[in-house]
């Protein structure tokens, strides 16, 4: 949601899924060719207007806004320290 002011920058109402859209092009592509057999079908080339919808727009990504949050926040690698080697690590996926 945009503040108060400022409109959004996509419009949910106008916003799908690729991948559904997608999925319904085969499915349609397998009932016009009624195709069954899995290994006898060649997946249809994705719909170029699907494909157009993918690219991002550049403009969106040249703003201010964005220049000042990777000023903000900077990527910085960070090497696991080696002093307390009786200590284990312990990660979120190995308490599960």
């Amino acid at each position: 949601m945009a503040p108060e002011g400022e409109e959004e920058k996509i419009d949910l109402k106008l916003t799908f899924n690729p991948a559904l859209q997608y999925f319904a092009q085969v499915i349609m592509d397998k009932v016009a060719k009624g195709t069954i057999e899995p290994d006898k079908y060649e997946l249809p080339e994705m719909n170029p207007t699907i494909i157009e919808y993918l690219k991002p727009d550049r403009h969106m990504f040249e703003s201010e806004d964005i220049a000042a949050f990777d000023a903000a926040f900077q990527l910085v690698e960070v090497e696991e320290s080696k002093k307390n080697d009786n200590k284990k690590r312990v990660y979120w996926k190995d308490i599960i």
